[in-house]
């Protein structure tokens, strides 16, 4: 049988290699026979330790189990995922991603039969708390319909060989390539403020473009400077590979090119937000992974800029971006253009494994939602009622992908499989809204104190551990609460109400689970501040570090549902503003507009726990120490501190007054810019006009502060 195997994978890649095809074997039963047949596989690759990739916990056929990370920008014959120890769904496609035509992904797993509770098991050894195995149960439903998936079970015969058809001739450049190559040169040699926006599936050779084009500026003289921005280096590797090879020198051993003296070069994102890229071209890799004001940001500051996202990618979806930035490229540079790349480098359009893992992880989900029209339902939805109703979860997945950063193939499992509910709106039998909420807390004493202690840190639980965890109360992860973990609006129907009735049939079935808070956790930005707080939500935390999907500061809101709750989330609210002065040190790039969201004392609410907030935070003698200072007698280090009281709350109207006075203001006070760095961001003319526009944001506030009364004494 051995003997066999090994033909029969050397049979699959000389026909995959003529056709463009990459195919897709799950060898299902015992542990140990599943090895054995590895094994076989394996002794049929050519140059095994640098031609197959195993993801796994442990070494298989003498070969160490490889990172998928670390596989990026390689070409691989064979990859082993071993369902037996890998629980991460989005390794295994990252690493699919590498496989070249004729390459097989092989999936070790249990029989069908006992794999759900297999992966259950093994789920919960590793520290997952899962509901029920609905997503592998889902997997292998669907693998077994699949006319590209082939079993292999014990104890049955190997499948035939697929017969693959057509010949495969790839080109390279290909002719999408060629077109984005020469698009991105329009972006130099025409008109400026005319942005390009390029969109690729995965494998479609984008990045190798963005390379290509820059080699190309360079040698022609039309560039001096060219910046490639990615979240990681490492990321972008193939772009100066195919720069090198374009101009026919060697690959760089950093990302930097020279060329003719001139240069193409990487920057990071933080690079990119403190401002301080020069360029005569910037282009942004995978700009769907950025926050959408840098993107914004990069629109205002760049005249020549060229933006590049995967669409559908195996280490998530980058279709968000469209939903979100593209209606102000249309506002703010109409003439902005759009490139697409369809056709696949490494394999051919009709590559079974390809489609296999689209239907089996919905990479292609669409929501499917057209203009507003009729009416609207709010209900609750189960796992198994999604599980028997394909199109629907097709649509709330897609929904999901649509409206966020960054969703991973891992996020369909999450949706299936973890503690939670699933709440959707539908309108004429079309899914409108979605939201996710996950169960936290319910954890013993004792847990509960070792993690106040910061001794134990288990998976999940993300705000009650990070309440917990912040303010010493062993309680917050005792006492049930729902974590609002995904809500999403089809881009049609926002604006109407939809965000808000979702939440208020959460509202209304966690009064009935007599759960004590809901809570969120998010990417903070202005937009989503401002939903929250109109849908009384109180922000209680920012983190230290951007968030890695978001590219933001996370922010953590908070809602009683339990009456005690109101007055301490209150406290622990007015905690939280009035340590913002010390707690922003840190966060000098965080964006004014958020920074004015997070610090409102007033709420849209007219509950009585709202009212209830203390609207300022001054000592008696702070509106004397801002007076004197607004009027020349004390130096703006003086009155530093009573500066920074009066700015930690902000009156709703803030928002009203002009913009240009409130940047100012809190950049200098609450972030620390110095007043070079602020003169250069709002254009403005050195430290004397920096420090009159900032002194008439401190009057307005100080004539709010002064008619309240609700002063302390």
């Amino acid at each position: 049988m051995n003997a066999d195997v090994g033909a029969w994978f050397a049979q699959l890649q000389r026909r995959g290699a003529i056709s463009g095809c990459r195919g897709l074997l799950l060898i299902s039963g015992d542990r140990d026979w599943c090895y054995q047949q590895l094994h076989a596989l394996i002794a049929a690759t050519e140059r095994a330790e640098e031609n197959v990739a195993i993801l796994s916990n442990h070494a298989l056929a003498g070969i160490p189990p490889a990172p998928a990370k670390t596989l990026l920008g390689q070409e691989r014959s064979l990859i082993v995922a071993d369902a037996w120890t890998s629980l991460s769904f989005d390794d295994w496609l990252a690493a699919a991603g590498t496989l070249r035509a004729g390459g097989l992904f092989c999936l070790l797993c249990p029989p069908p039969a006992v794999w759900p509770a297999a992966f259950l098991s093994l789920a919960k050894d590793r520290g997952y708390r899962l509901q029920a195995p609905n997503f592998i149960s889902r997997f292998i439903a669907v693998a077994q319909q699949l006319k590209e998936a082939l079993w292999w079970q014990q104890g049955s015969e190997l499948p035939p060989c697929p017969e693959f058809s057509g010949h495969w001739q790839p080109t390279l450049p290909s002719t999408g390539q060629q077109q984005a190559i020469a698009a991105i040169e329009r972006v130099v040699n025409g008109r400026a403020w005319r942005p390009l926006v390029i969109r690729s599936d995965r494998g479609r050779g984008k990045t190798a473009a963005l390379g290509i084009a820059a080699a190309q500026l360079l040698l022609a003289g039309r560039c001096r400077r060219i910046v490639l921005c990615a979240a990681r280096a490492d990321a972008v590797t193939t772009a100066f590979k195919h720069a090198a090879a374009a101009a026919g020198v060697e690959e760089p051993s950093s990302p930097t090119l020279r060329l003719n003296g001139a240069e193409l070069c990487f920057c990071s994102v933080q690079d990119l937000m403190d401002g301080a890229v020069q360029c005569d071209l910037l282009m942004v890799d995978e700009a769907a992974m950025l926050p959408v004001s840098l993107l914004h940001d990069c629109l205002q500051r760049y005249p020549r800029l060229v933006y590049a996202t995967t669409v559908h990618g195996y280490e998530g979806s980058g279709r968000g971006f469209d939903i979100r930035f593209t209606s102000i490229l249309e506002a703010e540079r109409p003439q902005w253009r759009r490139q697409y790349l369809t056709e696949p480098l490494r394999w051919s359009a009709e590559d079974p494994l390809e489609a296999a893992l689209n239907r089996l992880f919905l990479l292609d989900a669409d929501s499917g939602v057209a203009e507003p029209e009729g009416g609207m339902s709010v209900q609750a939805v189960s796992p198994q009622a999604l599980l028997e109703d394909e199109n629907r979860l097709r649509a709330v997945f897609g929904l999901l992908v649509e409206a966020h950063y960054r969703t991973r193939p891992q996020d369909l499992q999450y949706l299936l499989d973890l503690p939670g509910r699933l709440f959707i709106a539908e309108s004429n039998g079309r899914v409108i809204g979605v939201c996710h909420v996950l169960l936290e807390g319910g954890m013993s004493p004792a847990l509960a104190e070792a993690i106040s202690c910061a001794r134990r840190r288990p998976r999940g639980h993300l705000v009650a551990q990070g309440l917990t965890n912040q303010w010493g109360e062993p309680r917050f992860v005792q006492q049930q609460s729902w974590r609002i973990n995904r809500i999403a609006v089809a881009a049609g129907h926002r604006r109407r109400g939809v965000g808000r009735a979702l939440l208020k049939r959460v509202d209304a079935s966690a009064q009935k689970a007599q759960v004590a808070f809901l809570s969120s956790s998010f990417g903070a930005e202005a937009g989503l501040l401002d939903f929250w707080r109109h849908c009384e939500f109180l922000p209680v935390s920012l983190g230290h570090r951007r968030d890695s999907a978001s590219g933001e500061y996370s922010a953590i809101v908070v809602r009683a549902i339990a009456a005690e709750l109101d007055a301490e989330f209150l406290q622990y609210r007015d905690q939280f503003c009035r340590d913002s002065p010390l707690q922003l040190l840190d966060k000098k790039s965080l964006r004014v507009d958020v920074l004015e969201r997070l610090l409102l004392s007033e709420a849209v609410s007219e509950s009585a726990s709202q009212q209830a907030m203390p609207p300022y935070a001054l000592l008696p003698g702070d509106p004397q120490v801002v007076r004197r200072y607004l009027d020349g007698e004390v130096s703006q280090l003086d009155a530093l501190p009573a500066l920074w009281r009066l700015c930690s709350r902000l009156p709703l109207q803030t928002l009203q007054w002009p913009q240009l006075e409130r940047e100012a203001g809190l950049r200098r006070v609450l972030l620390g810019h110095s007043w070079g760095e602020i003169s250069q961001a709002l254009g403005l003319d050195g430290r004397a006009e920096v420090e009159s526009v900032s002194q008439r944001f401190f009057a307005r506030l100080l004539a709010v502060v002064s008619n309240s009364d609700d002063q302390p004494n």
